[in-house]
Parts: C-alpha cells; structure tokens; sequence
C-alpha cells in the first residue's frame, strides 16, 4: 500500500453501531391526562480523504396524514323545559353517532319531563360521550347507574370515560364492576371492559396485566383487530421479539389498524405512543417521531413518551434534541427498574453523541449494575411471565454492553487525537496504553455480547471494528518486530472481513426475519432508512477491510453492493470509486468504471478536493494527461498547499514535455 497516494494510504473508516431497538421496557406508572392538553451509530465517523459513511437518508414511510384534532365543540343545547311526547321519540330514534347534538337536544327536552327515564339519560350520556364531552358523559352515565347500578354498559362507558380524564384507578373500578355484574352491554360486548382494562394497563406499565387482558378478549374474539395490534405493542415493550416473530405477522399492517382507529379519534395518546412502538420496531424512525409527538402534545410529561422520543431521536443522530427528552424523563422517572436501565442506556447513547463519552460510561455502569433477579422477585410473577422478563433483562443487559463498547472505543478515538499533541514520548506512550485498555474492554464486551446473542447483527458489526482498530494502534515498542506487527494486523483484518459476513447472514432487526444479504439480493421490496443505513455500513466497512488487506478487486463486490443500497449516498459512492481506482492499479480495465464513478461522486459533492484528486488519478492512469492537469490546476486554485495535488501537476507537466514517438 505504502506505493498508492495519501488519498489510500490515509483510508479509514470508524463507524460503530449502537443497539438501535429502543423499545419501552416497562412503562412509567403516571396518570397522563389520556384526552387533554449510521450507520445507526452516533456520530463520530473519522474521514480522512475518503471512505465514510454519509448522515441517514429519511424515512421511507412517513407518518400517514390525519385530520387536525377536532375544533372545540359547539355549545351544548340548552336544558329546556318542555313536554312533548316528541322530543321522547326523537330521543330515542336519532343515533348519537350520526346526530350528536341533536340526540343530546332531543334528550334534555324529553328528560325534561320524564326525569326518572333511564334510558333517555343513557342515549343523552352515548351522545356526549361521542362528543368527547367526558366530564358531562360521566354525570349523566352517573344518572343511569342511579337506576341501574349494575348497567354495565353505563359502568364500562364511565370506565372509558374515566381513563380519558386521566383517572385511571377510578377507570379501573368501574370497569371490574362492569364485567362482574355482565348485564346490560346493547350492542356491546364484554370485551369492551377488557379493552379498556387492557389500554390503562399498559399505559401504566402493568404489562403482565395488560396480556392478560387481551389474552381474554381474543379468547372471545380472535378477531379482535385493537386487542390483536395492542399485545404485540405489550410484546414490544417486554422486547420479547420471538413471540412478536411468531405471533404479529407483518407489522405494518398493525400499524395500520392503529391508523384506522386514530382516524376517528385523534386524541388517543396510549394509541399514538404504541404506533410509534410498532413503527420504530419497523425501522421507520421519522414516521415512530411523529406519533411519539402526537402523543407528546396529548402528555407532555410522561416518561414512556419521552425515553421513547430520545431513543427514536437517537437513531437519526439528533443528540441536542434527543439530551432535551432525556433529561425530561429523568426528571420525571423515579425507578430503579427495567425502565431505569432503559433511560440510563438511552442517556448514554445521548451522551455519546455529544462527544461526553466518561459520563456516559457512568450511566451505563448505572444501567448495568441494576439486579434483575431483585425485579423478578418483587412482581412474584407467573413462570411464564417471568420467562418474559428475564427476556428482557437480558436485551438490555446486552445493549448496554454495546453501548459501553462504543463508548470505550470513542474515549480511545479521544486518547489517540491527545497523544498526537502529546509533547513527551512517555506521554504519548501513556496516552497510547490507555487506548489500547480501552480497545481491549471494549473488545471483551462485545464477545460477552455475542454470547448473549449469536445473532446480534451490531455485535458482530462492532466486534469488526475492535479487531481491525486494536491492530492498527500505532506501537512504540521499537522492541515488537515490524514483521510481527504487519502479521497481526492482517490477521485481524480477515477475522474482521469474517465479522463482516456474518452480520451481512444475520437479522437486521430483532423482531424481523430480513438479512442485509436479503435487502441486497433483492429478496424484499420494501426496505427501512434505518435497515438501508445499517447493510451499507456493514458492507463499506467490509470493503475497507479488504482494501487494506490489499485485496482491492474483492473489495469491489461489497461496495457495488452498498451503492446498489445506497445509489444517491455521496460517501459510498466515494469509497467505491477509491477501491476502483485501487483495483485499476494491477488490471486498466477498471479505470473507465473508475472514472464514471467519480464523475457521479464529483456530481454529488462538486466541493469535495478529495473526489476531484482521485478523478484526477484516473486520468492520469488513463494516460489522459491534459485532462488530469486541469484536474490538479483546478485543485490548487481551491487550496493551493495541496502537496498531492501539486505533486500531480507537476509529473503532469513532465509527461507533456516528453517527445511522442
């Protein structure tokens, strides 16, 4: 290599994955006002004259469009006085669905006269109720269960209506009564109970509850699309991705189902947060952002959301705005649970994108000290449901101690800048010890990882990384043989290109069943921002390796297939066209693709000096002298201290004075 010019011999890339699946662990137990007011890294790429990874492309499904939240309601009708057999009829004719304010007109003008009627008050509280008029829906289904006290329809209706106004304990009661007493539901269902039973747990991150709940009504009803979308949502919390593999089907059609419900009632804020749970669960980050701020402006101030919105900001490298969330839900959260871990590890990830790599190590060590088996205990849980958890524990326990590799290998990233300025050789000796410490951590965390989890795709996609950057620390010891040196770096270089493999053959997502090798073979139609950011990363780096093993035509392979992913990125394109340039050098035939490579590149950044240099060597390479020399002149009129570039026009100007024969 030491033959190429600077622009291969100071070829890098340092692209890290953070585990990018932050679904909830346990939701936060806060009673919300429910009705009122990289790569999938974070960035810290190292780009020195070429490959590198862009920033994420946006999301291929944005959030659908639904109507504005509804206008306030017009004034109610007055209560007036009047007898006329009339308004009973009409009462009990119009549908308060269809008629709303006239239902509730016709009602208080028959109530008006025939006060003791209870089913008038139930059609007058079924329309107020249709009008999210929850506190008058509640007295007047107060009325009815004043007649009836065993109406359960009346007790589920003030159960729903209760959970809107946030006051979920009461809810709760009201609901119990209503299934105990299986009376009066017209044309309701006792799954209506459950339901709402089912919404209040999750919610307050009673999830065990919550499963119970929907496990009865799909007994009932297997059919039950809310109950259906609204377990998987459960499922995704407790991160017990097998059974949502198993058990969901296709994502996007629950998220779908979720859209049909909203569509008529916007303000669900337990809907809008489980949305986001599903469509972050896709990999499709910007539309998840948009429901978790849906619900955001329904609850402000609850922690679910917020970790939620930090986590999804986190993945599309957002770390002001994600630290603002964070800080939020710590503020909020009280916890020393698996909702705990899951912020704590979330802040950290913030913290790191920041560039505030000690302090995010804290948190982690934070995350990773907290006693499952404590949980456990505390909920005296079922064998099944604490199968569920340990599940859990385990996810985040594993994703933490990803996320303090990725934190240890940006403080030896920090260590390596240090040493540079480093006056003393014992202080660059020292600063460089620390790095390779931190290296050599980080590297055994990751072999805990993929223990944990054979098919953690950003295991083996990190684990990579540390092999090929703990080989490639620039020794001191002058008493290591260089030999020896050269020879460990290449053999962690191909254990590296092996890692590489075999995150290409693993799932991309925990509760998907897609490989990168499926996405790139066109095996799936369809392919998430964050899934398309995490195959080109895996296939760049995996070229890097191979161009600094010198094996530049294999190279080609994974690149061509990171543009075929990526055909509009300017840095994959970038590090294509240097591994063409690379192979060109013992076979001509790959200077014409060469060329029509950087051509694309130049057109995605026509600023970039590095793309025009290497235009310039293929055409140099191409014995096409006049056009390089413009190349190099034009690079110099840029920044005229570009030694490469001088140093080009120069051999330039040689090859044109020598006669032709």
């Amino acid at each position: 290599m030491s033959t190429l010019p600077s622009i291969f011999r100071k070829a890098s890339i340092a692209i890290l994955a953070l585990s990018i699946f932050p679904l909830r662990a346990i939701a936060v137990r806060e009673n919300p006002r429910e009705g009122s007011s990289s790569s999938p890294l974070l960035p810290r790429s190292q780009i020195s004259q070429g490959l590198g990874i862009s920033p994420p492309s946006p999301s291929s499904l944005p959030s659908p469009s639904f109507p504005p939240s509804p206008p306030s309601p017009p004034t109610l009708p007055e209560f007036e006085l009047e007898d006329s057999e009339f308004w009973e009829n009409l009462c009990r004719t119009l549908s308060p669905q269809d008629n709303t304010l006239e239902a509730i007109a016709a009602c208080q003008k028959a109530i008006a006269e025939d006060r003791k009627n209870p089913e008038l008050w139930l059609v007058r509280s079924e329309a107020l109720y249709e009008l999210r008029e929850y506190e008058q829906a509640l007295a007047s289904y107060d009325r009815v269960l004043e007649f009836n006290r065993d109406h359960s329809l009346a007790l589920t209706r003030r159960c729903i209506s209760l959970s809107r106004l946030g006051r979920y304990e009461e809810a709760i009661a009201s609901c119990d009564r209503a299934l105990e007493v299986d009376e009066n539901w017209g044309e309701e269902l006792p799954t209506l109970a459950n339901l709402q039973r089912g919404l209040i747990f999750a919610w307050q991150g009673q999830l065990e509850d919550a499963l119970n709940e929907y496990h009865q009504i799909l007994l009932a009803d297997p059919e039950h699309d809310l109950a259906t979308v609204e377990r998987c949502a459960v499922f995704l919390q407790l991160k017990y991705y097998q059974t949502v593999k198993q058990h969901c089907g296709n994502l996007k059609v629950l998220v779908g189902i979720y859209d049909r419900f909203l569509e008529g009632e916007s303000d669900r804020v337990i809907l809008w947060t489980h949305r986001g749970l599903l469509l972050d669960a896709l990999g499709e980050d910007e539309a998840a952002l948009s429901s978790y701020e849906k619900a955001l402006k329904l609850a402000p101030e609850h922690s679910f959301l917020l970790t939620n919105y930090c986590a999804t900001l986190n993945h599309l490298k957002r770390s002001a705005d994600a630290m603002s969330a964070c800080e939020s839900a710590l503020e909020l959260s009280q916890r020393m649970d698996a909702d705990a871990a899951f912020l704590w590890n979330q802040y950290a990830r913030t913290l790191i994108g920041l560039g505030r790599y000690s302090e995010a190590l804290e948190f982690l060590d934070r995350a990773l000290r907290l006693n499952p088996n404590n949980q456990l205990q505390k909920f005296k849980l079922s064998r099944e449901n604490t199968g569920i958890l340990e599940k859990l524990w385990q996810r985040l326990y594993l994703e933490g101690l990803n996320n303090k590799a990725i934190a240890l290998w940006y403080l030896n990233e920090a260590k390596q800048e240090a040493r540079q300025s480093a006056e003393t050789v014992p202080e660059q000796q020292s600063l460089l010890a620390d790095a390779r410490l931190h290296v050599s951590n980080a590297e055994d965390l990751l072999a805990r990882v993929l223990k944990l989890d054979p098919d953690y795709i950003h295991g083996w996609f990190n684990q990579g990384k540390m092999l090929r950057s703990l080989a490639t620390l620039p020794p001191f010891e002058t008493t290591v043989p260089w030999e020896y040196r050269e020879r460990l770096q290449k053999e962690r270089e191909e254990k590296a290109v092996k890692y590489y493999e075999r995150a290409l053959s693993v799932p991309i997502r925990p509760v998907s069943r897609i490989t990168c090798e499926m996405l790139v073979n066109g095996q799936v139609a369809a392919i998430s921002p964050r899934d398309r950011r995490i195959c080109t990363d895996i296939l760049t780096n995996q070229g890097v390796s191979l161009f600094h093993l010198d094996r530049c035509s294999q190279a080609l392979e994974p690149m061509e297939r990171a543009t075929r992913l990526n055909p509009d990125n300017f840095e994959v394109w970038h590090n294509g066209a240097i591994v063409l340039l690379c192979a060109a050098r013992t076979d001509a035939s790959y200077y014409p693709p060469a060329l029509q490579a950087y051509q694309k590149t130049h057109r995605l950044n026509p600023e970039d000096i590095d793309v025009l240099l290497g235009w310039g060597l293929v055409l140099e390479g191409m014995k096409r002298y006049r056009d390089a020399l413009a190349i190099y002149e034009k690079i110099l009129e840029i920044n005229p201290d570009r030694d490469d570039a001088k140093q080009g026009r120069d051999r330039m100007l040689d090859y044109l004075r020598e006669p032709s024969f």
